[in-house]
């Protein structure tokens, strides 16, 4: 893996780059409110894109997410030859998939996302932007859980045989335990009787309903039946 580097501060803004082999790739950081832009201000070869995508990297994880990749300055001709034109028009989504909006500008055919930094700017903040960026990043998400799915499967399909029996009886024991406290549970139901029907209850609640009626006998709040 190439180690990203950094050599000397040119100026305050001027970064230079470089990998274990190869020349150096001079970069040029600037900042623009929430924008960050980033020029190639010199030549740039596809040996050198992996160290461009670890600075990228880099800028992602210090919470710039919002990032426009200037390759004007970058004749065209060296742009467009393979696999440099695969590996800059496949930055874009590589940069959504890790939660960032990336344009890169460039006049190069397939190349650039956008021909100015103005243009570049404005793609990346539309909402349309963000809901690429939200899907890329989901997909990658899924991407990543479906592998660990893979590796799961085949660990539990290469478990020895005894492990396997082990699970299973477990299983087993787990399966009757369960259907025992159902069948307990639904005895226990079938037994319950509402309190509306309970004999001790209606008992009672006859007993409290002659007590207050004798009590407004009393009061002369209520006729006596027996005295007429």
């Amino acid at each position: 893996m190439l180690n990203l580097i950094l050599l000397r501060l040119i100026q305050s803004s001027d970064i230079l780059y470089h990998s274990q082999k190869g020349r150096p790739v001079k970069l040029k950081l600037e900042q623009s409110n929430d924008i960050t832009i980033l020029s190639v201000s010199d030549g740039i070869e596809a040996a050198q894109i992996p160290v461009l995508k670890a600075g990228l990297h880099k800028l992602f994880q210090s919470k710039k997410t919002l990032v426009v990749l200037d390759l004007l300055t970058v004749k065209n001709e060296l742009l467009m030859i393979q696999p440099m034109l695969s590996e800059l028009s496949g930055l874009p989504h590589w940069a959504q998939e890790q939660g960032a909006q990336l344009a890169v500008i460039s006049t190069a055919t397939g190349v650039g996302t956008a021909n100015t930094r103005e243009e570049g700017i404005r793609a990346i903040q539309s909402p349309l932007a963000g809901l690429q960026m939200l899907e890329a990043k989901l997909q990658a998400q899924l991407k990543m859980l479906e592998t660990q799915k893979a590796d799961f499967t085949q660990k539990i399909n290469s478990a020895a045989a005894d492990d396997v029996r082990a699970l299973r009886q477990e299983n087993s024991k787990l399966h009757n335990t369960i259907k025992s406290l159902e069948e307990i549970n639904l005895r226990f139901l079938k037994k319950r009787t509402e309190p509306s029907q309970s004999i001790a209850v209606k008992a009672k609640w006859d007993e409290l309903q002659s007590i207050l009626s004798i009590v407004l006998v009393q009061e002369g709040l209520l006729a006596d039946k027996d005295s007429k």
